[in-house]
C-alpha cells in the first residue's frame, strides 16, 4: 500500500509519490511501498492454523496500518515544507514521528507472535515453519529500515521545531 494523494503519481526508484504534495528530492529511499509485504501478511494469514500466527498477521496489519499513516503525514508535513508553512510541516513531521513509533512498536510484537507461532505444536510442518522463518527475517530487516526513518524524520522534525519554536526552548532551558 503506497501513499498517493494525487490522480498522476510519479515513479521514484522505490517508491510511488504523489508530484503535487512531495518533491522527489525531499523524500528518502527508506519509504518503501508496503503491497509487497501486505500481500506476504495476507498469504501467510490464509495459511495460519494457530491463535498466535493471526496474532501475528493482525499485529502486522495494525504495523502496516501506522506505516502507511505515516507516509501520508510525512507527504503532508512536504507539501506545507513547499508552501513556506513551518509551523505545519512541524506538525505533520511531529505526527509521522508518533505514527513510526506506533508502527516499531506493532512490528516488534508481530516478532514476538511469530517466534511464539514458531514454537506452537500446531504451526510444526515444514512449509508453515518456513513461512515463519521468512517473514522473521523480512520483518527483522524492516525494523532496521524503519529505525533509520524513524531517526530521519525525528532528525528533520527537530530541525524544523527548532526556529519555529525558538521562544518555548528558551524558556525550557531556563530553570
Amino acid at each position: 500500500m503506497t501513499e498517493t494523494l494525487s490522480p498522476q503519481p510519479q515513479q521514484r526508484g522505490d517508491a510511488l509519490l504523489s508530484p503535487t504534495l512531495a518533491p522527489l528530492s525531499t523524500l528518502s529511499t527508506l519509504w518503501l511501498p508496503l503491497d509487497e509485504t501486505t500481500g506476504q501478511w495476507a498469504a501467510f494469514a490464509q495459511e495460519a492454523i494457530t491463535a498466535s500466527a493471526l496474532l501475528a498477521t493482525g499485529t502486522a496489519f495494525y504495523g502496516l496500518a501506522w506505516e502507511t499513516k505515516a507516509l501520508r503525514h510525512y507527504n503532508w508535513a512536504c507539501h506545507e515544507c513547499v508552501r513556506g508553512c513551518l509551523r505545519k510541516q512541524a506538525h505533520w513531521l511531529e505526527r509521522a514521528v508518533q505514527d513510526l513509533d506506533c508502527a516499531l512498536d506493532q512490528w516488534q510484537q508481530a516478532l514476538s507472535w511469530l517466534n511464539l507461532a514458531g514454537n506452537d505444536d500446531q504451526q510444526q510442518e515444514p512449509a508453515s515453519l518456513e513461512a515463519i522463518r521468512s517473514l522473521i527475517r523480512q520483518t527483522n530487516e524492516h525494523q532496521a529500515r524503519r529505525r533509520a526513518l524513524h531517526r530521519q524524520v525525528l532528525g528533520e522534525y527537530a530541525s524544523v521545531k527548532q526556529p519555529v519554536y525558538p521562544q518555548q526552548h528558551k524558556e525550557e532551558l531556563q530553570p
